[in-house]
Formats: structure tokens, C-alpha cells, sequence
């Protein structure tokens, strides 16, 4: 057995200082490096999460875009002002009123009353979004909607979010959307929108009193007051009309022939002959006549429809509301395909 004075002399081995301090460096760099593994794991999550928050916000957007809550969705400020879109008088199709230096700037976009993205607003993660803007918005044309005229334009709504800073990746995200904008020519407005790629679709309900022209046979068209504008991005429209109505004089059958004149003389297509029954017929006999027809080859913008009709014989066609209740009708139906 080793002596106690052999182990004090020094003849006994242990760590020398030069091993305790390789020791202690080697776990100095082993703790830098783990320290520098879970931030940089850190910074990956947050990067993904970013990524998750930002397509979160996307579909939110599109989702807006694709429905009625698109409408008055833009606004100015936090009062809640829509966005106003400045234009000249005259306005060529085609024309783009945004320069590319001099985005108009979105406060926020709501649905509803809820507000989905604001400028600033904390989408977690350190992320925040920094831009909300129309970089551009071509003219596309008159659209009516109802009574009202609006201006339709094709925009880009750009979306961009920061990320913290010293984030992961790259520095932010960048989405654009095509949105349909139709605006209050009197106020430059931004009141009604939509994706740009939806196909117009417009209707019109007439319920009071009516009556075509009594007339000579002859070849003169009369205009009805059954007539609607559309504005479209593609080049084919159908057309889908039905009228109810009696005759007030003569007896017997008759028809009338039926045409459409489309955009004031620029085309017209017979489609026909409508039938008259006569007051030979029981008070209230209705006659129907329903055409169609799809028109192909348009160009973008607006169009405006409008039925007319020959008279043939002395059968004139009308609708009294008092002897015939509920038999007053006429609607125009146009749809973009």
C-alpha cells in the first residue's frame, strides 16, 4: 500500500490546471454553441409562425374579397371613411390613375365592424404589418348596379408585414390581391368591390303599369322600357327577358316581332315573334313571352340592352293593374360568361 506521505510528495496522479482549464474551455464552447443552437431553433419557430400568422391573414383577405362584406370594406381612418380614389372627367378605358411612386394608402380593412388588418397591428410573433396599399387601379368602365353608375376599376391591393428584428429568414412578407373597386362618381369613393375575376351579373323587376304602342302594321321599332346596362371584363353576355301582358284591342291571336338593340343602334337581333291574345279572350288572359340570346365577341366595359317591337295588325299590348292584379310584370336578366 501507498504511503500518506507518498500521496502528499506529489507521486499519486490527478487533473493537473492545464486539464481543468481544457476542460472548462471545451465546456465554455459546448454552451456557446447550444446557447446559438436554441436561438437559432427559436428564430426558426418564430420564422414559421410568422409564416402561419401571414397566410392566416391572406385567407381572412380573400375571404372578405370573395363576399358581400367587401363592400365599404376599405377605409381612410379609424373613423371609418372608405377610401377615396382621385380621377379626371374623362377617363379612357385602360387607364391606370396610380402612379407607381404614389401608392393610396388604407388605414384598415374591415368586415363588418371588425377590423382585419390595420397598419401597425400585431400579428404575433414580433411580426406587425407595415404596409396596407392600392399600388395601381386601371379604369374598367361604367358598372350599373340598380340605380346607381359607379366607376369600375381593377386594382392591386398590396399587403407587407415586418418581422422583428434579427428574425430568421427573410426580413418580412409581401402579398397582392386583384380587387374589383367600383366607386361614387360623385363623391370618388370607394363604396362597392369585389374579386376581379367575378363575372357581373345584373337584373331589373318592373311591376307597374305598362303598355306597348298601338300602331299600323308597319315597320317601325318601338322601344320598351325594359332595358339594363352591364359592365363586363370578358366578351359574351346572355340575355334572359320575360314579359307578361294582355291585349286591349282587337280579338282574336296575334304577335309582334321582338328584337334587341344593343348599345343604341350598335347591333340588333331579331328573336322573333311574341304572341298578343285579344280582348276576345277572358279579362286577364295572359300572354308570356320569355327571349333569349348570348352575345359574343363584345368588347370590355359597359353595354346597354334594350327590347323592342313591330306592331302587326291593331292588337296592342298592355297591362291594366286594376282589371288584371298581379299580371304586370317584366324583368331583364344579363349575365357575364
Amino acid at each position: 500500500m501507498r504511503s500518506f506521505a507518498a500521496k502528499v510528495n506529489g507521486t499519486s496522479k490527478g487533473f493537473s490546471i492545464v486539464q481543468v482549464l481544457v476542460a472548462g474551455a471545451i465546456a465554455s464552447v459546448l454552451m456557446v454553441a447550444f446557447g446559438q443552437y436554441l436561438n437559432s431553433a427559436m428564430k426558426g419557430q418564430k420564422s414559421v409562425q410568422n409564416a402561419v400568422d401571414f397566410d392566416i391573414l391572406k385567407t381572412s383577405i380573400n375571404m372578405v374579397l370573395n363576399t358581400k362584406a367587401c363592400d365599404g370594406a376599405f377605409k381612410s381612418n379609424a373613423s371609418g371613411d372608405n377610401v377615396q380614389l382621385s380621377f379626371p372627367a374623362t377617363l379612357p378605358l385602360g387607364t391606370n390613375i396610380i402612379a407607381a411612386t404614389s401608392p393610396i394608402a388604407i388605414d384598415n380593412i374591415r368586415q363588418g365592424n371588425t377590423v382585419l388588418a390595420t397598419l401597425g397591428l400585431n400579428l404575433g410573433a414580433g411580426m406587425t404589418i407595415s404596409s396596407l396599399a392600392f399600388t395601381d387601379a386601371i379604369f374598367d368602365g361604367d358598372q350599373v348596379i340598380g340605380a346607381n353608375t359607379y366607376k369600375a376599376f381593377v386594382a392591386t391591393l398590396n399587403i407587407g408585414a415586418q418581422k422583428a428584428a434579427h428574425s430568421y429568414g427573410a426580413p418580412g412578407y409581401s402579398a397582392n390581391f386583384s380587387v374589383r373597386l367600383l366607386v361614387n362618381p360623385s363623391t370618388s369613393l370607394v363604396e362597392r368591390c369585389g374579386t376581379a375575376g367575378a363575372k357581373s351579373i345584373v337584373q331589373k323587376v318592373w311591376t307597374n303599369a305598362w303598355a306597348f304602342t298601338a300602331g299600323t302594321t308597319g315597320t317601325t321599332w318601338y322601344p320598351l322600357d325594359v332595358v339594363e346596362n352591364i359592365s363586363i371584363t370578358g366578351d359574351k353576355v346572355l340575355l334572359s327577358a320575360a314579359l307578361v301582358y294582355r291585349g286591349t284591342t282587337g280579338s282574336g291571336l296575334g304577335s309582334n316581332p321582338i328584337r334587341i338593340n344593343r348599345d343604341n343602334g350598335a347591333e340588333y337581333i331579331n328573336l322573333g315573334s311574341c304572341p298578343v291574345a285579344g280582348t276576345g279572350y277572358p279579362p286577364g288572359y295572359p300572354t308570356l313571352c320569355s327571349p333569349h340570346y348570348l352575345f359574343t365577341g363584345l368588347s370590355a366595359g359597359n353595354h346597354k340592352f334594350q327590347l323592342e317591337y313591330q306592331v302587326q295588325g291593331y292588337l296592342g299590348m298592355s297591362c291594366d293593374p286594376t282589371s288584371n292584379p298581379g299580371k304586370d310584370y317584366r324583368s331583364l336578366l344579363l349575365q357575364e360568361l
